[in-house]
C-alpha cells in the first residue's frame, strides 16, 4: 500500500509552476545609454541580479533586447564581473559597487575583494 505526503504533493506542484515561468535559454542583448549593444546570457543575468530576474520573469518573450540607463563600459564591467573577473583598479571597483547594489547582484562582491 502506497501512502503519499501531503507536503510532497505541495512541492511537485511548486516545481510544475516553477517550470511553467522558468526563463528561456539564450542571450539577451543590452542596450546601453549610449547606444551600443551588449549581448549577455538570459541565464547569467538572472542567477545573479534579482532586478534582471524579475524583468525576465515577468516578461520573457518582450524581445531579445532590454534597454538599460548604464554606459557600454559599465555594462561590460558588470557583465565581465557576473562571469567571474576581478575588479583591477579603483574606479573599476566604484562602478562596479554601484551596479552591484543598483541591480541586486550580491555575487559582484567577490569581484571586489
Amino acid at each position: 500500500m502506497s501512502h503519499q505526503i501531503p507536503a510532497a504533493q505541495g512541492m511537485a506542484s511548486q516545481s510544475s509552476e516553477a517550470a511553467s515561468t522558468a526563463i528561456p535559454k539564450g542571450s539577451i542583448v543590452l542596450a546601453t545609454s549610449d547606444n551600443q549593444k551588449v549581448p549577455v546570457d538570459r541565464l547569467l543575468l538572472a542567477a545573479n541580479s534579482s532586478v534582471f530576474r524579475d524583468m525576465l520573469d515577468l516578461s520573457p518573450d518582450n524581445g531579445e533586447e532590454c534597454p538599460v540607463a548604464e554606459k557600454h563600459a559599465d555594462v561590460l564591467l558588470f557583465v565581465n564581473a557576473l562571469e567571474g573577473e576581478p575588479a583591477k583598479d579603483e574606479a573599476t571597483w566604484l562602478a562596479l559597487y554601484r551596479m552591484m547594489d543598483k541591480y541586486d547582484a550580491p555575487i559582484i562582491h567577490l569581484s571586489l575583494l
